[in-house]
């Protein structure tokens, strides 16, 4: 799974609102946060971020996954530790009601998937396309819809010995 498609089931999350990835070293991967963010206050997150991880793991046991809760947003914190590549931080900013188990799952995937080496060198933009696709084939355009019954028109199969 691609950096992109990573980051892109994340925020399709229902709820979520933004998303920082970063490395130990404080290096900003990817920050998608919404307008009304602290550009000073973003700035300085990662290295805030890796201060509480190091005081946590001296003063108590070594976790990596927090949620730093407020009146309408919480901030959830997980941690990688993947020997083979480069570790990091997602930092998802999401509204309090936004379902945990969800959350869990795609930063789950994220945790096993993401590759920080693969990530995008211009800065992130939704796809445009409305074609939909199924393990990289297309499966509707606008062009191969029936238009009656919103169905997909089907030229080629047989069933039963007769084409449909």
């Amino acid at each position: 799974m691609s950096f992109q498609k990573t980051i892109d089931a994340i925020l399709d999350t229902p709820k979520v609102e933004g998303l920082l990835v970063f490395d130990l070293e404080g290096e900003v991967y990817f920050e998608q946060m919404p307008q009304y963010t602290d550009q000073a206050m973003l700035q300085k997150l990662p290295q805030r971020i890796l201060m509480m991880y190091d005081v946590i793991a001296d003063n108590f046991q070594n976790c990596s996954d927090f949620i730093l809760k407020f009146d309408k947003k919480n901030l959830y914190f997980r941690k990688s530790h993947r020997k083979e590549d480069m570790d990091f931080i997602l930092a998802v900013l999401g509204d309090a009601g936004v379902n945990f188990v969800s959350l869990k799952l795609v930063t789950n995937l994220a945790m096993k998937m993401l590759k920080l080496e693969d990530k995008p060198t211009d800065e992130y933009q939704a796809p445009a396309s409305p074609d939909l696709t199924y393990r990289g084939q297309k499966v509707s355009t606008a062009s191969t819809l029936n238009k009656k019954s919103g169905r997909k028109k089907r030229s080629n199969l047989i069933y039963r010995g007769r084409k449909t």
